[in-house]
């Protein structure tokens, strides 16, 4: 049985899946309309997802640092904070859409990888792998559909 200080917080449930839900939206749009509108709004929300998720190294770094300290580790968590937004920023410039989804999808894989370790070594809460990782399945899901469907390169 789960540890109630372990268990994931029903509002991290509610706003992770909340979120979650405009990859699916779109990724059916996409596919039942065949209009390029649905597959550039998935790419562009998955950038700024994506850039979200890097945000949060951001975040705990903050509420981690001391007035007189910028240890090794802040400067790795400030680093990998501005990373995906930078990713994010260069793949919505790129025209190819096929290409933008392997690039976000790659991406959202090496957060996750990242994030699966950060949790490990105790930098996030117990719980966020357990909600990370299904919610970045649902995420590569879609782009992975939505590559699937969406016409030539």
């Amino acid at each position: 049985m789960t540890h109630k200080k372990n268990a994931i917080p029903q509002i991290a449930i509610l706003l992770g899946y909340s979120g979650a839900s405009p990859f699916v939206a779109l990724t059916i749009l996409s596919i039942l309309f065949e209009e390029p509108f649905f597959i550039e709004g998935l790419i562009v929300y998955a950038a700024i997802i994506l850039s979200f998720l890097g945000g949060i190294y951001w975040g705990a770094a903050m509420k981690n640092l001391s007035q007189n300290e910028f240890t090794a580790s802040l400067k790795t968590n400030l680093s990998i904070s501005v990373t995906p937004a930078l990713l994010a920023w260069g793949i919505l410039l790129i025209k190819n859409l096929k290409v933008a989804i392997i690039l976000l999808s790659v991406g959202f894989l090496a957060q996750l990888i990242v994030d699966i370790v950060a949790t490990k070594n105790g930098y996030f809460p117990y719980w966020y792998n357990a909600l990370r990782i299904p919610l970045t399945a649902i995420v590569l899901l879609c782009l992975i559909v939505a590559y699937i469907y969406y016409g030539p390169l």
